[in-house]
């Protein structure tokens, strides 16, 4: 897990010199007191982006493109052995959340973009344009440059950016 996030940190620091800031492993806890974590929050030209990191082995017993492939088809993930939709609810849930809570912060609607990072896998997308986004860090780079840029009030941007330094405090500093 760590790793994979690491991996996907890394494939993102392009997008520093298109005027993005990131935050990493940042730390909650919803409105029960269950403390959860978003893995990478990106506040940019393209708005705010929650990204969740899951890396998951290949079957050992498969090797080749086909068994580096998943399929994406909006509801679930499909790999060669299995099917996920527990990181989509979670990545949709984390999206909600700092919505909200950028909402209240910011006094000003903010969206989210959720989006799932699969280190090492090809994402074949069966349903393109569907949310949330799921792909390899290092397509996400190039899916995150190309979002539509809506022109951004640099208040508001301001405030968003220091909600999580305010709000949220990275699980475990001394390891990222």
């Amino acid at each position: 897990g760590a790793a994979g996030e690491r991996h996907t940190a890394q494939a993102l620091q392009p997008l520093l010199a298109q005027g993005y800031e990131m935050f990493h492993d940042l730390g909650f806890k919803d409105a029960n007191g269950k403390s959860f974590n978003i893995d990478h929050v990106l506040v940019g030209p393209a708005g705010v982006i929650a990204v969740e990191t899951k890396a998951r082995s290949k079957d050992a017993a498969g090797n080749g493109k086909e068994h580096a492939t998943v399929k994406y088809d909006g509801k679930e993930i499909r790999f060669s052995n299995g099917r996920e939709t527990q990181a989509l609810e979670q990545v949709l849930a984390n999206a909600r959340f700092l919505s909200k809570e950028l909402t209240t912060h910011t006094g000003e609607k903010v969206f989210v973009h959720p989006v799932v990072s699969l280190p090492g896998w090809w994402v074949d997308q069966v349903a393109p344009k569907v949310n949330p986004y799921v792909q390899n860090p290092v397509s996400l780079v190039s899916w995150i440059s190309n979002l539509s840029k809506p022109p951004q009030d640099p208040a508001q941007r301001k405030r968003m950016i220091g909600f999580p330094t305010k709000a949220a405090a990275p699980r475990n500093a001394e390891a990222k």
